[in-house]
């Protein structure tokens, strides 16, 4: 058993290199929704946060740290690689009034909500057709 959490925990391992999924938060309010992401030892700088087509994406890279000459890596935990994170947001907000703020390896994505548009009646035209009326009697003496 000591051998498989060896394997398991093995400080020799190298750190994955694929996507992570970024954990978040996500609240909502009457007038906005904001996530929330831990983002520890990265440089705001190299944070991507983009919206397309009403989804919100965060992007970033966290290079694992090098080791000098001689140096032994005894216990890798931190997570260290690219990482993503995509959110649907919903119908109403503005999209092009998203802000985000980096604070204490914290970022913060505010997206305000707008008032959706109430739909308006449209009201259409009755226009008055004059109508022919068919008259029997003179079809059939023209035959």
């Amino acid at each position: 058993m000591e051998e498989v959490l060896d394997q398991l925990f093995s400080a020799n391992e190298a750190p994955q290199m694929g996507v992570h999924a970024l954990p978040i938060d996500v609240t909502e309010s009457a007038s906005q929704v904001v996530i929330r992401a831990a983002v520890p030892g990265l440089d705001p700088e190299h944070l991507d946060i983009q919206v397309e087509n009403g989804v919100l994406t965060l992007r970033g890279e966290l290079p694992a740290p090098t080791l000098e000459s001689g140096e032994k890596l005894y216990r890798r935990e931190l997570s260290y690689g690219k990482f993503a994170r995509s959110i649907r947001l919903p119908e109403n907000v503005d999209a092009a009034g998203i802000t985000a703020e980096f604070k204490f390896g914290l970022v913060t994505v505010t997206a305000p909500r707008v008032e959706p548009e109430k739909p308006q009646p449209l009201r259409i035209a009755v226009k008055n057709a004059e109508s022919k009326t068919f008259d029997a009697t003179t079809e059939e003496s023209n035959t």
